[in-house]
């Protein structure tokens, strides 16, 4: 569980710093602008749409790959949860035909709820 939260750690890390990487340095387009006397401002305006555009697309990104695996993680819960609940039913129901005794029956719930 730990392992799988230092993954999802460094990935939140590797997104914000793609999203970073995207952002428009203004000073600097703004410093170019004013040497050569306001051409470069076309050139700014086209440069901060084509990033906001690929910011929102990183953004959309991130937020696809952390649902999904937001979803898979809740299929694998109730698929142990489901496995677990069968496994303990099936026991019960071989402790009330008497093919387990109440000792071999509470050893096999303790395997089942550890695992």
């Amino acid at each position: 569980m730990v392992y799988a939260k230092e993954i999802l750690d460094s990935k939140i890390e590797q997104a914000q710093r793609d999203v970073d990487r995207q952002k428009v340095n203004h000073i600097l387009h703004f410093l170019l602008s004013i040497f050569t006397a306001g051409i470069w401002v076309f050139i700014w305006i086209i440069i901060t749409i084509i990033s906001k555009l690929e910011v929102r697309r990183l953004e959309e990104n991130i937020q696809g790959y952390f649902q999904e695996k937001i979803k898979t993680a809740n299929t694998d819960i109730y698929k142990v949860k489901t496995d677990s609940a069968d496994k303990l039913i099936k026991l019960s129901g071989m402790l009330e035909k008497g093919l387990l005794t109440e000792e071999e029956f509470h050893t096999e719930k303790e395997k089942i709820i550890k695992s």
